[in-house]
């Protein structure tokens, strides 16, 4: 399936690409997605340990529990966060002022999947700056801060 046509704007209409519906995302984004599943399978005491922490955090795992459409591996991204992983931890977006996950645990389903991802194929949308394009130019995504 191939993107849609090149526009003046950006391939994903909505202000926040976070917003765009994950059906939608993916349908859009699947070209550039590895086979699934997209959520990490944790052990039993590992998801012990990550259902205490998301208790603790709801706004870190918003929606992305049990969602067969999570736009983001919380599991994933806890466990490296455990493991030491630098690239785990959460930071202040510029885009909406709230803590974030790298892109490295985006699915597909997420409107600003990205190569970043470690389900995503090299060929995926990159990040030039604050904006999110496709290999041949075409604007996907565009966080630059509003001043």
């Amino acid at each position: 399936m191939a993107p849609p046509a090149a526009s003046t704007g950006p391939l994903n209409p909505y202000k926040n690409p976070e917003d765009q519906p994950p059906a939608v995302s993916f349908a859009f984004n699947q070209p550039w997605a590895k086979p699934g599943p997209y959520v990490t399978a944790l052990s039993t005491p590992q998801e012990t340990g990550f259902r205490a922490w998301a208790a603790k955090h709801p706004r870190a795992v918003s929606g992305e529990l049990d969602n067969p459409q999570a736009d983001y591996d919380v599991r994933g991204q806890w466990l490296a966060a455990q493991r030491g992983d630098p690239t785990a931890r959460l930071v202040l977006n510029k885009w909406d002022g709230t803590l974030h996950g790298s892109d490295r645990w985006k699915t597909p389903y997420n409107g600003s999947f990205s190569n970043e991802s470690i389900y995503a194929t090299a060929d995926a949308p990159r990040w030039v700056g604050d904006r999110l394009k496709t290999a041949d130019g075409r604007l996907v995504a565009d966080e630059t801060p509003a001043h």
